[in-house]
């Protein structure tokens, strides 16, 4: 696998996680809580048929790829990213690279934010 450079990580984004609480009426409200930002490289994804089927229905499947740290522990497969004013589902917990400096995980955008897609 080859190595993402610092330099490639050109695009700025802030990763959210879902929370849900009551509110004032007695019912719930769910929304999103910022957790942190980070620089990331995206690869689109583009050839297979089911990336061919995704993006015929306006879904933009991406690896994303951050550099490692203590904040990428806690990424889960229900938050969202925003880059660019885009939200992406993250579809998967993130992995680490064979060196361990960079995670990357799958990333779908042009989807409603929670859609299981």
């Amino acid at each position: 696998m080859r190595r993402i450079r610092i330099g490639n990580r050109n695009k700025s984004v802030t990763f959210y996680s879902p929370k849900s609480g009551n509110n004032t009426s007695g019912g719930t409200e769910d929304g999103w809580t910022e957790m942190f930002s980070a620089l990331a490289h995206f690869l689109p994804l583009r050839g297979s048929e089911i990336t061919l089927a995704a993006r015929q229905v306006g879904k933009k499947p991406v690896i994303v790829t951050i550099a490692a740290s203590p904040d990428h522990l806690l990424i889960k497969a229900d938050w969202k990213m925003v880059c660019d004013g885009k939200e992406y589902n993250i579809k998967e917990d993130p992995t680490e690279t064979e060196d361990f400096n960079d995670v990357q995980f799958l990333a779908e955008g042009g989807v409603s934010v929670g859609d299981s897609g």
